[in-house]
């Protein structure tokens, strides 16, 4: 009986094998492939709102305006600011930095952070994906 079940066993095992072809290495088992690629990550999404004035830096001039930056820009303000124009330059995936013109005056900060030059407020409302959500607001000097 031992025997019966011995050699039941070495066809059931024989049936499974493929034969390769001579000279071929064997074909990759299903749990041998290399697995898929993984996707890369989907990058931040921009920010959650749009800004009431959108890009056009213009509509700072008079220290209030609500804008969108990516990248860096220059935003001309009227001199009666006590900042005659302020380079904002996004910095990272959270972070944003602005100079006055005459690079005495710098801050930085990310979202929530309100970064004072002599009569001029920026609020950063946002930043996401390179692109940076202000909100200024002015007093004339």
């Amino acid at each position: 009986m031992i025997r019966g079940a011995a050699a039941a066993l070495a066809l059931t095992v024989a049936g499974c094998s493929v034969e390769q072809p001579a000279g071929q290495p064997p074909a990759p088992s299903a749990s041998a492939q290399a697995p898929s690629p993984t996707s890369s990550p989907a990058p931040a999404p921009s920010p959650t709102r749009s800004a009431a004035d959108g890009t056009d830096v213009r509509a700072c001039f008079d220290g209030t305006c609500e804008i969108t930056v990516t990248g860096k820009k220059r935003i001309p303000l009227t001199t009666k600011l006590g900042v005659s124009g302020l380079t904002v330059s996004v910095a990272g995936p959270s972070k944003v930095q602005v100079a006055s013109d005459d690079g005495m005056m710098r801050a930085g900060g990310g979202p929530g952070a309100r970064l004072g030059l002599n009569g001029l407020l920026v609020e950063v409302i946002e930043v996401r994906d390179g692109t940076a959500l202000l909100r200024m607001s002015g007093q004339r000097r």
